[in-house]
């Protein structure tokens, strides 16, 4: 019995560490210039990565979200609502009152250095650069 305790104790820590250790934290913790973030070079990669290539583009998007242009995309970053910008709201997965939205569905969360890029973008302004 204690054999098998300490087997899944081992394999237990070995997710964690692993999961902890992915290229994605490095990157995000060694690499994350949030400074001069552009529309074009920072968020349409994230935006195609996370959103467009999966829902949110196209004829028919997932629950009538285009995110496909600058100007479809910028009425979700307005900081005035009750929630903060929306999109900041559904990808960062924190605020529970945007629960039902949050954002990627079915898949694991965005990377934090692009959280961290999107957050910087709406902080500016989100200016169409």
């Amino acid at each position: 019995m204690g054999a098998k305790r300490h087997i899944l104790i081992f394999l237990i820590s070995a997710a964690f560490i692993y999961n902890g250790c992915t290229k994605d934290n490095v990157e995000d913790f060694y690499n994350c210039d949030t400074e001069d973030v552009s529309y074009a070079n920072d968020i349409v990669p994230i935006m195609v990565e996370n959103c467009y290539l999966s829902c949110h583009a196209g004829s028919s998007p997932s629950s009538g979200f285009n995110l496909e242009t600058y100007s479809s995309l910028s009425t979700y970053t307005d900081t005035t609502t009750s929630v903060g910008a929306p999109l900041l709201c559904f990808i960062k997965q924190e605020n529970t009152a945007c629960e039902d939205f949050w954002m990627p569905d079915n898949s694991g969360p965005i990377a934090p250095c692009s959280i961290n890029k999107i957050e910087a973008w709406i902080s500016s302004g989100a200016p169409n650069n």
